[in-house]
């Protein structure tokens, strides 16, 4: 009897032992986690909220002789989401679509209503991939991006990204000296240039690319698990971008706006120079082309029925023409004395 209690005590000491030694685990564990690796668990929770996403450049400003401003900038916005934090229960897919058809928008959707989740949830399941944003749409204005904020506590996940875009007057069109942006193609990207990136073609824009560009930043922003953006990381050092410089010609505002308006209805060319230094006052070809339609997509039927009009063609630097009589300037000078 004696020896039954003796084992059934010492049991009782070797389960209490094995409690105690689970318990002081746990409590040593739970003091490495706050108090000794503190700083890096610390480092780990921001990562899984701060996201590094780098800033465009504004691009340079085209002046004229005087300074006045031919070309600025306007942002446009893209649509993004972080899988990371997209909710399937919570997202109002009906809302969004809803917002997005109504909108005035220049690009078509990347990814559709019918696989948005289903694209959002196989993204999800890569261990680094779901931390990186997938665009959805590019080039909505911002009275779209404001509308989508007003509801984005429905929209858990989704983000904006600011994309340069050029402005022009509505007067001016200097169309085939200008040139124009488009989409960065394949083979440059990785060589100053990312994916969705817009570099100069044709003009001064694609003469002049390296300088009017500007340079990159880099920032690390707040976003919750409901994909809210509450601004700049204080604890990490961002790197602000640099502007591209301003491009001042020699053209002269108003007098562009007449030899444009002299060619409207004509296929033809006027050069305006300064015989004294050779600078170029106006230079306009007809027909000529908008160049606010290369703000966004530009449609493959509107490129194509510029190229049979021959309305791409810049017939002031590559038209072929017989030269007039020099000797009649001479008469008209003797007469004019």
């Amino acid at each position: 009897m004696k020896a039954n209690l003796s084992d059934l005590k010492m049991r009782k000491w070797h389960i209490f032992n094995f409690i105690l030694i689970i318990f002081v685990l746990i409590v040593f564990k739970y003091f490495y986690i706050q108090v000794i690796r503190n700083d890096f668990f610390r480092q780990e929770s921001g990562d899984n909220s701060s996201h590094l996403i780098k800033t465009n450049a504004p691009r340079g400003f085209i002046l004229d002789r005087s300074g006045r401003v031919i070309v600025s900038n306007r942002s446009t916005f893209s649509i993004q989401m972080y899988p990371v934090h997209y909710n399937d229960s919570l997202f109002d897919y009906n809302l969004f679509y809803s917002i997005m058809n109504k909108a005035n928008k220049r690009s078509n959707f990347l990814i559709s209503k019918e696989n948005f989740s289903d694209s959002l949830k196989k993204v999800r399941r890569y261990r680094t991939r779901k931390y990186k944003p997938i665009t959805v749409i590019n080039y909505i204005d911002f009275e779209t991006k404001a509308l989508l904020s007003e509801y984005k506590i429905q929209f858990p996940g989704l983000a904006f990204k600011s994309n340069p875009a050029r402005y022009y007057p509505d007067s001016l069109r200097l169309s085939h000296v200008l040139g124009y942006l488009r989409p960065i193609p394949i083979e440059k990207v990785g060589y100053g240039y990312d994916y969705n990136d817009i570099y100069g073609v044709d003009g001064i824009e694609g003469k002049f690319e390296a300088s009017l560009k500007g340079k990159k930043g880099m920032e690390f922003r707040l976003i919750d698990v409901k994909g809210i953006d509450y601004g700049k990381d204080a604890n990490r050092e961002s790197i602000d971008s640099k502007a591209g410089l301003d491009i001042q010609l020699t053209i002269d505002y108003d007098l562009q706006l007449k030899v444009e308006s002299l060619l409207k209805g004509y296929n033809g060319t006027i050069i305006c120079m300064n015989p004294e230094n050779g600078e170029i006052l106006a230079m306009a070809s007809a027909p000529d082309y908008s160049l606010k339609e290369f703000i966004g997509p530009l449609k493959y039927e509107l490129w194509n029925e510029w190229t049979e009009e021959k309305k791409l063609l810049n017939r002031a630097t590559v038209g072929q023409y017989q030269p007039g009589s020099l000797y009649k300037l001479v008469s008209s000078a003797m007469f004019m004395e």
